[in-house]
């Protein structure tokens, strides 16, 4: 005979490990935005989706390099954010940002931050999908 519970326990138990990755995801998110926002607190108010944020100080690294001289830059944010006056906003707010530095192992730490996102969608999409 065949066990229907089995197949159920398995989905069951797939949506609460997605629920608690999302869970510690939004808590890293929280101290992502206090350790990133003393370099540079403005971002937050530019770019209130966690994920958003995450992908936006990847690309970003030390604001005083921010500037309208990095074409690359420029249109990879544009990228994430899909909005070219959010990234001059983000550009000219970084130039009056009065916040310290980041050492370079902040740096390291937070470029890890959005492949943990990237994980987190893909196993909601493979839940979805099954």
């Amino acid at each position: 005979m065949c066990n229907t519970n089995g197949n159920d326990n398995m989905i069951i138990q797939a949506i609460l490990i997605l629920y608690t990755f999302n869970k510690d995801f939004n808590s890293m998110g929280i101290r992502l935005k206090e350790r990133f926002g003393c370099h540079f607190h403005e971002l937050v108010k530019l770019v209130d989706n966690g994920y958003l944020y995450a992908r936006v100080i990847k690309v970003i690294d030390y604001k005083s390099m921010l500037t309208d001289n990095h074409i690359s830059t420029l249109a990879t944010l544009a990228d994430i954010l899909g909005d070219e006056d959010k990234v001059k906003a983000v550009v000219d707010t970084a130039k009056a940002s009065m916040g310290h530095d980041l050492s370079p192992i902040d740096i390291m730490n937070i470029q890890r931050f959005p492949n943990l996102g990237q994980t987190s969608m893909s196993i909601e999409n493979n839940i979805i999908i099954t």
